[in-house]
């Protein structure tokens, strides 16, 4: 048996753009910031931060680039998908990317209000895309 799941919880690192490819499919690029807190051999604490690519097909980009801000958080479930093209300086890159087949919105961040106190927003009741079946 074969399984390639990725699920991820952790924060948009920027404004989401909704592009439409050549056939009308929407899709968004997204980057997610996740955290590992531990402590090193000199016994302090270490915060380090992974970011990773996150592209959303359909109706699910749509809702991302409605909903999703950045500092939002969200969780993704989805598989990795492996690319690799030519870059300017015509060495061979290669990159990973998770494709969402799963997307939930957590708390938005905080903002201030015109009154100077701190607003919540949050988002529920989203519709959720069912996800194409993975071909086995």
């Amino acid at each position: 048996m074969n399984l390639n799941k990725v699920i991820l919880c952790g924060r948009s690192v920027k404004e989401i753009e909704l592009k439409k490819t050549a056939d009308g499919k929407s899709v968004v690029n997204l980057t997610i910031a996740t955290n590992n807190v531990y402590v090193n051999k000199s016994g302090q604490k270490v915060d380090k931060s992974d970011f990773h690519n996150v592209v959303l097909w359909g109706a699910i980009a749509e809702i991302a680039q409605k909903y999703c801000q950045k500092g939002t958080t969200v969780m993704i479930e989805g598989r990795l998908q492996n690319r690799s093209w030519i870059g300017n300086d015509g060495q061979k890159k290669y990159a990973t990317d998770i494709i969402a087949e799963k997307f939930q919105l957590g708390q938005k961040p905080n903002r201030v209000s015109n009154t100077g106190t701190a607003v919540q927003n949050q988002v529920s009741n989203l519709p959720e895309e069912e996800p194409e079946p993975m071909p086995f």
